[in-house]
């Protein structure tokens, strides 16, 4: 009984170690042999459970061993299909390191590849210490689209390290308290296997530990970030942006200050003198280092703005009062300076409507200021896709004026890169990409840049339109580039100078990139600069 069990055993095993090497090779020739492994098995199991044998009637360790044989073969040929087809097909896999001393010195990282809603997923969430809360435990989580390459070098690595089919010293207990440890979990369809290994990972599992590095560093620098405390959701945000903590840090110290710090300004005859209506705002972020360093860190700074009795279209601009710094890695905390607890005047700015090109540069602050988030992670700004960062913080510069000035003095060097007299006049990348001829009359619609995270590659590109028919742009650019420069194809017209383009399109076609405005009535072409 027992040498026909494990016949029945030995022949699944083989059957699924079989069908793991066919999926590699792209056949399935050894699936029928599974098939009908299973089928005997099934008929064997029906059969003896009706005449009352006790199929299972061996010794416990025997019985578990068994299945242990089974859902290790099961998991095995999951992964196979995995690295195959790139795709999770319902397998989750978990990489968890823990432990060490009580808090705030426990450590507690998991990184888990799993499916929600039909995408696969990478998912990293850590515990952080934060005396603001009580308990001051939180965790941060972070979501990243995965890749098929991910799902498929995770599969294949846990394939050629071995883990679920060796054995290695590391699996035994120390017998030391708060140990560190990392456990590597890979299951489907109720099934699982597991690994725990103790004061570090074996020496021939090190591509596996540096491959999953790789791709938490990945998930925390270009997925979304949320952190939760007690389970409940306090920051929600791409982790590119971090403007919400920011301006909750900045909210919170405002706060303080109005209430034990601001006092109203007195004239020489002894009456006070306040501006009514103080709030306070915050500026752009701005790199905290220049150039850059690549440790991805940007300041941000508070003041405020207030109104005067009698003061029209202009209102009262503090001194800067406050200053966030922010690391968009996410591996420090954001840290609040109170640069005064005094609040005093800087200066008076001037408020005026904007053009519509303005208010179309003003659409392009989120994107240039996770640019600018993106540009903090470099050490070479000079290779850096630019045109949205200088485009809107030449605008805001323009515009606020008061407050510019004082960030100025702190970040002369970005001031310099910037070049916003270039900028603002058209000849840098900021507008017309420092190529091409702007077009008599044509107005900025929008822009946008366009990342690819994982190749570091950036796209900016503005969208131009006028009122002239496409034809008549048309011939002004062939005037001023030649015939060699342009490409014409059926109703595609592009001119091309290297990494930068432009092209033609007539507006109520779908031709060409959108965003949030669209062409007006009066608008028959669009020229979008790449």
């Amino acid at each position: 009984m027992r040498v026909w069990l494990h016949s029945i055993q030995d022949m699944i095993i083989d059957a699924v170690y079989g069908w793991v090497k066919a999926a590699r090779h792209g056949t399935r020739r050894d699936f029928g042999k599974l098939t009908i492994a299973y089928a005997v098995l099934a008929t064997s199991l029906v059969s003896m459970w009706g005449s009352g044998t006790a199929l299972f009637g061996q010794k416990t360790a025997e019985k578990k061993g068994s299945m242990v044989q089974l859902d290790t073969a099961f998991i095995l040929a999951q992964l196979a299909n995995c690295e195959k087809t790139g795709r999770l097909g319902g397998l989750e896999i978990e990489f968890w390191t823990g432990g060490g001393q009580p808090p705030p010195y426990y450590r507690s990282d998991q990184f888990r590849l799993l499916t929600s809603d039909g995408n696969d997923l990478l998912q990293f969430t850590t515990i952080k210490w934060d005396k603001r809360y009580d308990p001051p435990d939180l965790h941060e989580k972070f979501l990243l689209q995965a890749v098929p390459s991910d799902i498929e070098s995770v599969a294949r690595l846990l394939r050629e390290t071995g883990v679920f089919v060796k054995r290695f010293p590391e699996e035994e207990k120390p017998g030391i308290a708060d140990v560190l440890s990392t456990e590597i979990i890979v299951s489907a369809a109720g099934r699982q296997e597991k690994r725990v290994y103790y004061l570090g990972l074996p020496d021939k599992l090190v591509p596996l530990r540096e491959q999953i590095e790789k791709l938490i560093e990945l998930t925390k620098s270009k997925g979304k970030k949320e952190v939760y405390h007690q389970g409940k959701p306090v920051l929600s945000t791409d982790s590119n942006s971090g403007k919400s903590e920011a301006e909750a840090l900045v909210k919170q110290s405002w706060e303080a200050i109005q209430k034990t710090e601001l006092g109203a300004e007195k004239h020489s005859s002894g009456s006070l003198r306040e501006p009514a209506g103080w709030r306070y705002a915050i500026t752009p972020p701005f790199p905290c280092k220049w150039p850059p360093d690549g440790r991805g860190e940007v300041c941000y700074y508070a003041f405020a703005r207030g109104l005067k009795p009698g003061l029209l279209d202009a209102e009262v601009v503090s001194t800067l009062w406050g200053r966030v710094l922010l690391d968009t890695r996410g591996e420090k905390p954001p840290r609040m300076d109170i640069l005064s607890r005094a609040l005093g005047e800087s200066g008076i700015q001037g408020v005026r409507p904007l053009a519509p090109q303005e208010m179309a540069i003003y659409r392009t602050a989120e994107t240039a200021e996770l640019a600018v988030q993106d540009l903090v992670k470099t050490t070479q700004p000079e290779t850096f896709q630019a045109g949205a960062i200088r485009l809107y913080y030449c605008q805001w510069s323009k515009d606020n004026g008061v407050v510019s000035g004082q960030v100025r003095v702190l970040h002369e060097g970005f001031f310099r890169w910037l070049d916003c007299a270039g900028a603002q006049s058209g000849t840098k990348v900021g507008l017309w990409k420092d190529t091409f001829v702007p077009y008599p009359g044509a107005r900025l619609l929008c822009g946008q840049a366009v990342d690819d995270f994982r190749s570091g590659v950036g796209i900016t590109w503005f969208a131009y339109v006028t009122g002239d028919p496409p034809e008549k742009v048309m011939d002004f650019y062939i005037q001023k580039e030649g015939k060699e420069h342009v490409e014409i194809k059926e109703d595609s017209f592009q001119i091309r100078r290297g990494n930068t383009s432009l092209s033609v399109h007539r507006a109520s076609s779908r031709d060409y990139p959108r965003c949030r405005e669209a062409p007006g009535p009066g608008d028959n072409t669009v020229i979008v600069v790449s």
